[in-house]
């Protein structure tokens, strides 16, 4: 079965308790990780120099699956799109575990108890009512609100209640095989495009999947950041097959250094000015 469980709402602890359970975090799926980084480092949860992982939500809704074959309870974070995908694709049951309204100071303070970072205590807190209302209106799942000091093991009853009468069944093997094959293939043809303060950069990443790729991305990201020219959304994507709808020049590894170090110049001279 698996539980979509709001932030702070105790997945991992869910998952080190309860037998054949497993809190599979989205984080390195979604986000360009260094190499050797697993789980969710608290610290960095929406961090503004991660870059976007582009084949996310395929590659996590395919490890969805094949962990839905192995252990009793998979525990994902209360995400949408991958919701919609595991329902409306593959016919999951979900089990959607988020806190009533009044448990917003007491979430406020398990996220920083916890040692997330501003940003995510912002995302999270900030935008309570419209992510709660959000999820609240998904269809087909079932809801188990957790009230003040509640946590996910607190309601393992009702949890287990909900597994007892799942009707449905792991997806097949074969159609789980066909996805992550399809999230191995996809990793080649992508192109890292950065906006600088005077200029453009088009990188070209050999294989999304390379260790060392990604641990590079995460360098180049926190580098982005650090200059000023993070914001991730509007300056720094990962498009795919860029080349073929226009015509740019394509840089490697030395020709991003070299962007990077004129973009590093540029900075000193922008807060050298009067």
């Amino acid at each position: 079965m698996i539980i979509a469980g709001f932030a702070g709402t105790g997945k991992s602890t869910f998952a080190a308790r309860v037998e054949k359970a497993i809190d599979l975090t989205s984080m390195p799926f979604s986000r360009i990780l260094p190499a050797g980084k697993g789980g969710e480092p608290e610290a960095e949860k929406a961090a503004p120099w991660l870059l976007n992982d582009p084949l996310y939500p395929d590659n996590y809704v395919a490890a969805v699956l094949r962990a839905e074959r192995e252990y009793d309870y998979v525990i994902i974070p209360t995400s949408e799109w991958v919701i919609y995908r595991l329902q409306k694709e593959y016919g999951r049951k979900i089990v959607v575990c988020c806190p009533t309204d009044e448990c917003k100071e007491e979430y406020r303070r398990r996220f920083t108890d916890r040692g997330n970072s501003e940003e995510f205590i912002k995302v999270f807190i900030d935008g309570w009512e419209g992510i709660l209302s959000n999820v609240r209106e998904l269809d087909d799942v079932v809801h188990l609100p957790l009230g003040p000091g509640e946590h996910l093991t607190d309601i393992r009853e009702a949890l287990d209640k909900e597994r007892a009468s799942d009707a449905t069944r792991p997806v097949a093997e074969h159609l789980v095989e066909k996805l992550e094959e399809e999230v191995r293939e996809g990793g080649k043809g992508y192109v890292l495009y950065i906006s600088g303060w005077e200029d453009t950069c088009h990188y070209r990443i050999p294989d999304l999947h390379d260790p060392a790729e990604r641990d590079f991305l995460y360098r180049v990201g926190r580098e982005l950041w650090e200059l000023g020219l993070s914001r991730i959304i509007e300056d720094a994507f990962i498009f795919q097959r860029l080349d073929r709808e226009f015509e740019v020049d394509f840089v490697g590894r030395e020709g991003l250094a070299k962007f990077l170090e004129q973009e590093r110049a540029l900075q000193a001279a922008q807060e050298v000015r009067p």
